[in-house]
């Protein structure tokens, strides 16, 4: 126990949070986010599972990735998923699945985009 609490302690702000929040309905009742697969000028990008799923949520993958940035960061995120919104019947479009908000380290509101992640076999 007294390892989880020093993790907790010593995680840094570009990790992936330990608990989140959601405030969204979003169609998953419960996600975890899982490493960090990369990071770009409107946010970083993590693998994201649906732990929970809720009844209708046919929509969301078992394993998805999840852009983030800080809620006060996140006018640029935010376009980018509106615009992928608008371009989702293009072949040539990643799928977008939805959007989020979450508490994370430091109770700071988390911008979050749910978005298809091709896995290499």
């Amino acid at each position: 126990m007294g390892s989880l609490k020093r993790k907790r302690e010593t995680q840094k702000e570009d990790e992936p949070g330990l608990l989140e929040k959601s405030f969204l309905h979003t169609g998953c009742d419960s996600w975890g986010r899982g490493r960090k697969l990369g990071q770009g000028g409107f946010g970083s990008v993590y693998l994201a599972s649906v732990k929970k799923p809720k009844l209708g949520s046919e929509g969301f993958p078992g394993i998805m990735a999840v852009k983030s940035a800080l809620m006060v960061e996140s006018l640029e995120l935010m376009m980018e998923k509106s615009l992928l919104q608008t371009l989702r019947s293009s072949p040539f479009v990643i799928d977008c699945y939805g959007e989020d908000v979450t508490a994370g380290l430091g109770h700071n509101l988390v911008y979050n985009v749910f978005l298809v992640v091709w896995l290499q076999i």
